[in-house]
């Protein structure tokens, strides 16, 4: 099943939040690299402007936390989940799931199947 780009575009960016904490529940990131890592995944481009504001809610919610590290003489300021956001995740994946088979029981797993 292949789904249209557009709706791809539209779920990853509607759920961009939650796809973040996937990806750092699997490893510490940061910012570029989470932009790199979605167009490299869903083929969407998200910019620094959808990005960071939500690492800074993420943080704020406590579902991450930021480390800054330097690299090459740059500043990086590196993502880790938290148990909390851990939670969160699992959570949100059940709802997810349930509403998934409501629907189509595909959806979700070819959107998500990508960062899991």
């Amino acid at each position: 099943m292949f789904l249209e780009k557009k709706i791809v575009d539209r779920v990853v960016r509607c759920s961009l939040d939650f796809l973040i904490l996937q990806m750092v529940a699997k490893k510490t990131l940061w910012g570029y690299e989470i932009i790199k890592e979605i167009r490299r995944r869903f083929g969407v481009y998200v910019g620094p402007s959808s990005v960071y504001p939500l690492i800074a809610e993420l943080e704020k919610r406590g579902y991450v936390e930021t480390k800054y590290s330097f690299v090459g003489g740059k500043p990086r300021k590196e993502l880790r989940i938290t148990e909390k956001g851990r939670e969160y995740v699992k959570r949100q994946m059940r709802e997810l799931e349930s509403m998934a088979v409501d629907v189509d029981g595909r959806l979700i797993h070819v959107i998500f199947q990508r960062v899991t």
